[in-house]
């Protein structure tokens, strides 16, 4: 498998996945759903933070497309968050906007349907882990469980130990990814 830097002509593939990806869920109980016109004229305009090109690794086998793995640094999506807790739309866990080291967050992960349970997505993963700069999380919530085994799998770890307490689907929570000491 091969990670390449996205490019421009990656832009449809990007937006088409975005529209499958399970987002994290909103206070309604829905996911958040952007379109893949939405997404495209994201990336196309290079102005919404969140959505930036440099952002994305593409996964190829064969020269085939069949992923990418999208990493945003954690202060922007606290800030998001803020903001729209605040509108009513998000229901972010309160120790998640308090975190306060650095960290680089998965915001996506996208693998195509006809190559998933190949291992792709935990390549993608592990490729992003050994050459990031800081540590790494990725956001969840009990809405999108099935990808939870995933994140465990991959060493990420629940930041908010409690998380089996919690009532509401629709809570987003933090994992961690594990550091292990060579002590």
């Amino acid at each position: 498998m091969e990670f390449t830097a996205a490019r421009n002509s990656d832009i449809d593939f990007i937006s088409r996945g975005f529209s499958e990806i399970k987002a994290l869920p909103t206070v309604k109980g829905g996911p958040a759903y952007a379109d893949p016109e939405w997404i495209a004229s994201r990336l196309e305009l290079r102005i919404d933070p969140l959505y930036q090109l440099r952002q994305f690794s593409i996964a190829k086998i064969n020269s085939h497309r069949v992923g990418f793995i999208q990493i945003l640094d954690f202060k922007l999506l606290q800030e998001h968050f803020r903001f729209y807790k605040a509108l009513g739309l998000y229901d972010v866990n309160g120790e998640v906007l308090n975190f306060k080291n650095p960290l680089s967050i998965i915001n996506s992960i996208y693998v195509c349907e006809s190559f998933r349970r190949r291992g792709i997505g935990r390549a993608m993963i592990e490729q992003v882990k050994n050459n990031r700069e800081r540590r790494m999380g990725i956001l969840y919530s009990k809405y999108n469980f099935e990808n939870i085994e995933l994140y465990l799998n991959s060493g990420f770890v629940k930041f908010v130990p409690d998380y089996n307490d919690i009532k509401r689907n629709e809570e987003i929570f933090l994992m961690l990814e594990q550091i292990v000491s060579n002590d």
